[in-house]
């Protein structure tokens, strides 16, 4: 089970241990469960890293070639995690930092039982980093960011062209406060959502969108 989660695309060992956890029926403090991991990645079956997300090391993993031939002898199918797809379409290597934050989006987005896709595909300028499907059955586009300033302009402006508004998600509340005077600065409407609210969100009861403006 514990190679049939990464194998599915799940990228964090945090939400594989929770998602185990819940199969049988223990907490994901358990021990037994992050050694599930350990020795999938000692015995080969699973690679992986730990990137700092915010004040929390996430450890990211995915199959190696021996996990993913395991994999295929077991008839599963196989799906490139979140991670692994951030970085191969977002600039490769150089982006780790920022495809930990996506697939941290993307975790804390699955918590609150709503279907989530990183870097999806869309026609025109716009290239989001994920795509959060809503009770509706339309899509919000959203992008993960840090930085802000001046150069982002043009991607908020790419969201709106693309569905009407901005989405962005940040990685800690200061950074919200600050993008988010910009976007409103340009004129344009939009919703936000911050990394560090979502993960201090222990029984991810809250919203995942903690501010929205027109």
């Amino acid at each position: 089970m514990a190679l049939a989660l990464i194998a599915s695309g799940i990228s964090l060992r945090r939400e594989a241990q929770v998602r185990m956890a819940q199969r049988f029926g223990t907490t994901v403090k358990a021990g037994s469960m992050r050694r599930y991991f350990e020795r999938l990645e000692e015995s080969g079956l699973l690679e992986g890293e730990i990137v700092r997300v915010h004040l929390a090391r996430t450890k990211l993993l995915w199959l190696s070639r021996r996990g993913q031939s395991v994999c295929e002898a077991c008839g599963m199918d196989l799906r490139e995690t979140d991670y692994q797809r951030v970085l191969r379409l977002h600039g490769g290597g150089s982006q780790r930092q920022h495809a930990a934050e996506v697939a941290t989006f993307a975790f804390q987005t699955r918590r609150r039982g709503l279907g989530v896709e990183v870097v999806p595909q869309v026609e025109g300028r716009a290239a989001p980093d994920a795509a959060v499907a809503q009770d509706d059955g339309t899509r919000v586009y959203v992008e993960v960011e840090s930085r802000g300033g001046r150069e982002t302009a043009p991607k908020w402006r790419n969201q709106v062209d693309l569905q009407g508004f901005v989405a962005l998600c940040t990685v800690t509340r200061k950074q919200q406060e600050r993008i988010v005077a910009d976007i409103k600065g340009l004129g344009l409407p939009g919703r936000a959502a911050c990394l560090e609210v979502l993960m201090q969100d222990k029984e991810a009861s809250g919203e995942l969108w903690t501010e929205e403006w027109q």
